[in-house]
């Protein structure tokens, strides 16, 4: 399974050259708002967390004692938390995803401008004109063996 929104249309360079950084910042955007909310909602739960007494730490959590380690188990099985995970990869994978494209729309925009893609479609023309310069060359030859009388042998 593949993301269609990362491919790149060689004949359509220009706009995929304008569009592409927009979807880059929408995905940049989001993977920072994400990670922003992935923080702050750590930080709360760790604020509500240490505010809890033993006895409420046993029976919400079931911890004896609160650590650094108890507390960092706990948040990182908070359905939220692991949400907001969840979210703020994809974006960051997305965000990536269209800096790849990026270089590449750069890499073939390079290659069209040296002519790369211009050589290729043109090679069965220059192919097929050869071949005919080549046939009209060997009927001239044959026409003029033909016209001429051979030599006599020695």
């Amino acid at each position: 399974m593949f993301n269609e929104d990362i491919l790149i249309d060689r004949n359509r360079l220009d706009e995929e050259c304008s569009t592409a950084p927009g979807y880059f910042d929408y995905w940049q955007t989001l993977e920072i708002k994400l990670k922003v909310d992935l923080e702050n909602h750590e930080a709360q739960m760790s604020k509500d967390i240490r505010s809890c007494s033993e006895t409420q730490l046993k029976e919400k959590y079931g911890i004896p004692k609160l650590t650094e380690g108890a507390i960092s188990s706990i948040i990182k099985v908070d359905r939220e938390y692991l949400s907001l995970k969840r979210q703020h990869l994809q974006a960051e994978a997305m965000r990536k995803s269209y800096e790849k494209k990026i270089s590449l729309i750069d890499v073939l925009a390079r290659l069209h401008g040296q002519g790369y893609f211009a050589k290729d479609s043109h090679k069965e023309t220059r192919t097929f004109l050869a071949e005919a310069v080549k046939k009209e060359i060997a009927k001239q030859i044959r026409a003029r063996k033909e016209g001429k009388p051979e030599r006599p042998k020695k």
